[in-house]
């Protein structure tokens, strides 16, 4: 038996001389037993493997690029708004994150651009984000904004936010954001 190899399966209690002679019932009832666990012990680690771990998978660093698609409502009058999105995030295994965002879109109720920028923490499915806003354009105006998403599935989300602008100018908006997660370091 030089050179063969011996796997798990292959480790399974040998009858005796006698036991083999005699046939008894000892002799199998333990090798049908062992077999028994040796097979449980193999289900056990296959459905483990296979199992996803979303807590393995999701912590670390991550850039995610995105575009926004959405309406503002101001002034009793809504307007679409088209945009892109840059982000990064450092996820916990607990799923608590933080990070930042550039936000940068057009703006059809100021006919021109708007922009964000400013930090950003979540938890598992939950994100708000904050920071100062920018409108040029017709109605330029700075101010201040705030919006709270939800993660349906991936990087598919649905936001809800609010700005107040100089000149005691407000507007809520509604967005679909779908991003493209790419981790950007181990």
């Amino acid at each position: 038996m030089l050179g063969a190899s011996v796997g798990v399966g292959d480790l399974r209690a040998q009858p005796t001389e006698t036991e083999s002679e005699t046939g008894s019932e000892t002799g199998s009832e333990t090798e049908s037993e062992t077999e028994t666990e040796t097979e449980s012990e193999t289900e056990t680690e296959t459905e483990t493997e296979s199992e996803p771990k979303l807590r393995d998978e999701v912590p670390g660093h991550w850039m995610l690029y995105g575009a926004t698609i959405g309406a503002l409502l101001e002034d009793d009058t809504s307007y679409a708004i088209l945009g892109v999105e840059v982000s990064y995030a450092r996820v916990f295994p607990s799923l608590l994150a933080y990070g930042v965002y550039l936000d940068l879109r057009y703006d059809q109720g100021a006919e021109g651009v708007g922009f964000s920028l400013g930090p950003q923490v979540g938890y598992a499915l939950f994100v708000i984000d904050a920071g100062p806003y920018v409108r040029l354009g017709r109605q330029s105006a700075v101010g201040f904004r705030a919006r709270a998403c939800l993660a349906i599935v991936g990087a598919v989300s649905f936001c809800g936010g609010a700005a107040a602008l100089t000149g005691g100018e407000r507007f809520a908006e509604i967005t679909l954001l779908l991003k493209y997660p790419r981790r950007s370091r181990e």
